[in-house]
């Protein structure tokens, strides 16, 4: 090559720019919003609910945090499913028959537990209470007079 021809990088580039990878998206804002409105609805995980209608997880959540409307919708929408799985916890331990199925039941109740705690830890998550002032009383003596 001469040296005021055209150069191209590893990537194939060229000067013209970088080129565009991937496939083209065929969603839009109200397919992610349908999805945050049946995860509060169905208590599904977003990332379930994801790959049901083939949409990348990451793609989903990068259109989320970008976009107010949908943040605002998502945060509605973990709220709704925090709702709905605890009240699938009364299903599942009422359909207990057998001493096997409680200990699955017990199983399943204590993961929601532990998930819901940690989608939502100001509702529903675990309370530790620091009280400096819980009554406790300290008295100097003097050893030595």
């Amino acid at each position: 090559m001469t040296a005021g021809s055209k150069t191209r990088d590893k990537k194939g580039t060229g000067r013209l720019g970088a080129r565009k990878s991937g496939r083209p998206q065929t969603y839009m804002d109200t397919d992610i919003a349908n999805l945050l409105q049946r995860m509060g609805s169905e208590g599904k995980p977003l990332l379930t609910l994801c790959k049901e209608a083939h949409i990348a997880y990451s793609t989903a959540r990068k259109r989320i945090n970008e976009s107010n409307h949908l943040s605002a919708l998502y945060a509605v929408a973990i709220e709704e499913y925090a709702d709905t799985r605890v009240q699938l916890l009364d299903e599942i331990a009422l359909g207990a028959k057998t001493a096997v199925d409680v200990q699955r039941a017990k199983l399943r109740c204590d993961n929601i537990k532990w998930k819901i705690a940690k989608v939502i830890p100001k509702v529903y998550g675990d309370r530790i209470q620091n009280d400096p002032s819980g009554g406790l009383s300290i008295t100097i003596h003097e050893a030595f007079e």
